[in-house]
């Protein structure tokens, strides 16, 4: 009867074992599809918007008949919409990071953030 016991508690743990793995296992490809989608968020969004708020910075300090103040709230207003799409991207970002203790409480479908919501941030902030 021990016996019997012990291979049933060491199977439970063999199972807690491979629980852990899987969940493991799943939040890294979830790490890595975030780490991707931002990656490519970065190079195909958040460069463009960085290129045109620097074009933009740098008519405003072309404009020789403006003001010291009203170049500083030109290119306060040429930087807004990359600091709005920034903002978004790194609330929706924070949003995903009680990740590691959903995977861990649960053997449910992993999750993973829809590229799209983050990407619709961003161009409704441009």
């Amino acid at each position: 009867m021990w016996s019997i016991l012990a291979g049933l508690t060491l199977l439970g743990v063999g199972r807690q074992r491979g629980a852990m793995a899987g969940a493991e296992s799943q939040q890294r490809r979830l790490q890595r599809a975030v780490d991707d989608m931002v990656q490519g968020l970065e190079r195909e969004q958040i460069r463009k918007m960085q290129g045109r708020m620097f074009r933009c910075s740098a008519d405003c300090c072309d404009n020789g008949n403006s003001s010291m103040e009203e170049v500083h709230q030109c290119i306060e207003r040429c930087h807004t919409p990359l600091a709005k799409a920034q903002a978004a991207v790194t609330g929706e970002l924070e949003r995903f990071q009680v990740l590691p203790d959903l995977l861990s409480s649960s053997s449910s479908s992993p999750f993973a953030p829809p590229a799209s919501a983050v990407s619709r941030i961003v161009y409704n902030a441009v």
